[in-house]
């Protein structure tokens, strides 16, 4: 709110598709961008494509599973199209931050030049097209009001729990339940993101009962990448509500001492059953999973995708080429996303995707130190995906619901926060023609 005068003007806010202008309580001239009041359809297509992504996982390795892919992101541009118009092509974030709109260009002329050596130039240009595509959804999407786009995504959560609620109870073997329909890690992300983005449910039964089938499926499905993500998760929305908490820095600094006091104390009583848990649950000793196995082999996958970096190691070999330079252990990538980034374009798209990412990252933080909605849900997610992919197969991946999530946080723009008048002055009361005369001539003549 900004006082001109006798007059109070409210600016539109960035978030909104309005462009009104009120002055004195009253709308003047109020515009709208085409399809303004189709942004409802958009907040319903977002969790139905991303569901389109997550269900296509159980016709893994057939064409189906492409198409489902595909019709998700080509349903998910349609209505962005149409809901958006011309500023689909006009994100917020680059109209805000220019060196992210810049990084990201030269992330796709990167990747176009690592196509151009690629064996398959034409799947492995498709992929880069795909990915640009999802950048341009993910980023047009924050036309729409912040609130909306965190409803969509509430929606996603309670869907994706339902679905893996479903197969819990209709699958009769509980060994095999989840393996057996699609693989284990991948029930993990999906319940990751069902986990993280629970935290925008206010909610708190109905939060935790999302939140307890996720850590259930998970801990059934022994995804451990996934387990550890939650815990970063979990630390990383801790930190952010400590620091954006409304108490004297006494306080904070108190409370701290007290909680590192208590962490050292119990680490010293309890430490064996802690290490014994913690073996457990992530099976540290496991002769075939553990870490004299290489964590599942994992390990020399990620030397063999490092021998490849090396050969290739400015452009890469192109997007989806990994699998014909790669063969370990019946494993065809480096089931590590950075080392496959690096793998598929280089050091130079690597290195510009992770520039990228940090300035995103710092971004996020500053909206959850400044409270914003979803703020600190939108960095916990980045975090605990960013971990998860040290031991997943791909960073970007267009094919799955998760990763698209996490870029659409990643292109989240900070908006501007609202002009509030520091002094406002109440406007004066209207008056007659006869009181403005006299008050007029009073001032005048003194009499």
């Amino acid at each position: 709110m900004i006082h001109l005068g006798n007059h109070f003007y409210r600016p539109a806010s960035p978030n909104r598709l309005s462009t009104e202008t009120i002055l004195d309580g009253k709308r003047i001239r109020p515009r709208r961008i085409a399809g303004a009041r189709k942004g409802i359809f958009l907040v319903a297509a977002i969790p139905f494509s991303l569901m389109l992504s997550a269900t296509s996982a159980g016709y893994d390795g057939s064409l189906l599973e492409e198409g489902m892919q595909i019709a998700g992101l080509l349903v998910l541009l349609l209505v962005a199209a149409l809901t958006t118009g011309r500023r689909l092509m006009e994100a917020p974030l680059y109209a805000e931050s220019k060196t992210s709109a810049l990084l990201v260009i030269l992330l796709f002329c990167a990747a176009s030049v690592s196509s151009v050596f690629a064996e398959d130039k034409l799947l492995s240009f498709s992929y880069v097209g795909g990915i640009a595509v999802t950048f341009l959804i993910c980023g047009a999407v924050w036309n729409l009001p912040a609130e909306q786009v965190l409803t969509s995504l509430k929606l996603y959560a309670v869907a994706t729990a339902l679905w893996a609620l479903g197969v819990w109870l209709v699958t009769p073997d509980v060994g095999r339940r989840f393996a057996a329909v699609v693989h284990p890690n991948y029930w993990g992300l999906l319940c990751l993101s069902v986990f993280c983005l629970a935290f925008l449910i206010r909610n708190v039964l109905f939060r935790t009962a999302l939140q307890s089938i996720s850590v259930a499926i998970i801990l059934l499905a022994e995804s451990r990448s996934a387990l550890l993500s939650i815990l970063v998760a979990c630390v990383v929305l801790a930190y952010c509500r400590f620091q954006s908490a409304r108490i004297g820095k006494d306080s904070k600094v108190a409370l701290l001492a007290a909680m590192a006091f208590l962490g050292l104390v119990t680490v010293a009583v309890a430490h064996q059953e802690i290490y014994d848990l913690f073996s457990k649950v992530f099976k540290v000793n496991d002769p075939f999973r553990g870490a004299s196995s290489g964590f599942t082999g994992r390990t020399a996958v990620w030397r063999a995708g490092l021998d490849v970096f090396g050969a290739y190691p400015w452009f890469g070999v192109g997007a989806r080429m990994e699998s014909n330079f790669i063969s370990v252990a019946g494993f065809h990538h480096a089931h590590n996303g950075y080392i496959n980034m690096l793998v598929q374009f280089g050091a130079i798209g690597g290195g510009i995707f992770l520039v990228f990412s940090a300035l995103a990252f710092r971004r996020l933080l500053r909206l959850a130190l400044r409270r914003a909605p979803g703020g600190s849900v939108g960095i916990a997610f980045v975090c605990a995906y960013a971990v998860g992919a040290i031991f997943d197969p791909k960073l970007i991946n267009i094919g799955n619901p998760v990763s698209i999530i996490a870029i659409m946080f990643l292109l989240r723009p900070v908006g501007l926060p609202p002009v509030v008048a520091r002094n406002p002055v109440v406007p004066r009361r209207p008056v007659g023609l006869r009181t403005a005369v006299r008050e007029r001539r009073y001032v005048l003549y003194g009499n």
